[in-house]
């Protein structure tokens, strides 16, 4: 959480530092949010949670640490502004989009037992990210050639080292919540035992309609 907070945070306050105009660019920034969330929820739903998690993490910090590196110009004179910058909102557009998902991928990860606590523990290692994310920002004051490129270049290797560091998460769509600490030590063979219990339940249910009540006959 701590890392994918900087980020978020991090890539919306570095708008000033990128080419063209800095309103609109900013303006764009929020706009992406919108398209963002929708696939997010399309894909939480389809395809599960830890892979868009990783996969929005690692994306947007490649073309993160990508933006900063396009050329002003072609040797022909043609401006690659444009490039740059959508480069630079498609790393706010994942980087939103997994921001997204943590909030319900977080929760279900935590056993009941711990949910409320892990969340809150969760959420306040996010605040030390929004902490950070400034003096990351501040590089951009540096007196050198490339100090406008640095906060991007930082902000796309946090990201990509977040997304790898999702990877050890269990995937939970589909799945009931864990109970109790062993059962996320256990997390494979409670889903197993869970869903077993679940499909025992409904055909005992099945049975229990399909008998004819007594005095009857069929």
């Amino acid at each position: 959480r701590a890392l994918n907070t900087m980020v978020y945070y991090g890539l919306s306050y570095n708008t000033p530092n990128l080419d063209g105009d800095m309103y609109l660019n900013f303006f764009i920034g929020q706009l992406v949010e919108i398209p963002s969330v929708a696939a997010t929820m399309y894909l939480i739903y389809k395809v599960g949670r830890r892979w868009p998690l990783c996969l929005f993490h690692v994306f947007g910090g490649i073309v993160c640490i990508a933006s900063p590196f396009v050329p002003a110009k072609t040797s022909g004179g043609m401006d690659l502004t444009w490039v740059s910058v959508t480069l630079a909102m498609l790393g706010k557009f994942a980087i939103n989009a997994s921001f997204t998902i943590i909030f319900m991928y977080g929760p279900e990860i935590y056993p009941t037992v711990l949910r409320n606590t892990g969340s809150g523990i969760g959420s306040f290692s996010g605040r030390f990210g929004g902490i950070i994310y400034p003096y990351i920002n501040y590089l951009s004051k540096l007196n050198t050639p490339i100090a406008k490129k640095l906060p991007l270049v930082v902000f796309g290797i946090i990201s990509v080292v977040g997304g790898f560091l999702a990877l050890p998460l269990p995937e939970t769509r589909h799945n009931p919540l864990p109970e109790t600490i062993e059962d996320v030590e256990n997390y494979t063979e409670f889903c197993k035992r869970a869903k077993l219990q679940q499909l025992n339940g409904n055909v005992m249910e099945m049975n229990a309609a399909g008998e004819p009540e007594k005095g009857t006959h069929v």
